[in-house]
């Protein structure tokens, strides 16, 4: 390839040479209509006039985005007496998917992510929805993204979903202003155009120096879509199959 193009956490542990930070360039994501119902808050009061908060989780990999786990802390936050219309969503067209998008107060992405905002994130943060995203090493991914270029999402480590969702829950000046933070970010720095000029500048290799990424730089070892254990787990059967070599 004469440029390759790839994610610090994701995809260069095995590269021998440097390469395009995705991060740079970012996610593109373009729709021709609003969704059907569009929304800051939606309305569902409960007995005593107070309004639930209406949480969605659209995994296309229930495993791999940590829905089990995500599912439990949403059911652990209704005991201690939250009131939440968590709505779980599979298997639909990506039209249904926006309009429940318009509906909530906000999402959760995964639980063990390797970006602070994926796909589904950034379909949220197009309709201004803030994003909880777990990952393990969201937090030493930073210093690796190009000034200006990192998504404002909830991040957090996969065990603390659950304080993350109820930060969100009981935080609704912040979660407003996040939603706000991230609709900003997608529209002006990854809207289609943007992410197009970005790479016609790799066609006209006209290449600012901060968007290469050296893969020597990368520790990170705990992967994605999947629990730490499991990973150890797999690295290990690995080892004892095909030597350390």
């Amino acid at each position: 390839a004469s440029i390759v193009i790839g994610a610090p956490f994701s995809t260069s542990h095995f590269a021998e040479r440097p390469f395009i930070n995705s991060f740079a360039l970012g996610i593109p994501f373009l729709t021709r209509t609003e969704p059907a119902v569009s929304k800051l808050n939606h309305e569902c009061n409960n007995n005593d006039g107070t309004r639930s908060i209406r949480i969605l989780h659209s995994p296309s990999h229930p495993a791999a985005k940590g829905t089990p786990r995500i599912v439990q802390a949403i059911k652990n936050l209704q005991n201690k007496g939250y009131a939440i219309d968590f709505v779980l969503i599979q298997g639909k067209p990506n039209r249904e998917v926006l309009d429940e998008i318009a509906q909530c107060d906000f999402v959760v992405d995964q639980a063990y992510s390797d970006t602070p905002m994926a796909g589904f994130a950034t379909e949220a943060a197009w309709f201004g929805k803030p994003a909880v995203v777990g990952g393990y090493g969201l937090d030493r991914l930073k210093p690796f993204i190009p000034e200006g270029m990192w998504p404002p999402s909830l991040t957090c480590h996969p065990d603390e979903i659950e304080q993350a969702i109820e930060y969100l829950i009981t935080n609704s000046e912040a979660r407003i202003q996040l939603g706000k933070a991230a609709q900003r970010f997608v529209r002006e720095k990854w809207s289609a155009i943007e992410v197009a000029k970005r790479y016609l500048r790799i066609v006209e290799e006209d290449i600012p120096d901060e968007w290469w990424f050296d893969p020597r730089q990368v520790t990170y070892l705990e992967g994605c879509g999947q629990p730490v254990e499991r990973s150890k787990e797999i690295i290990c059967r690995m080892v004892k199959t095909f030597g350390k070599k």
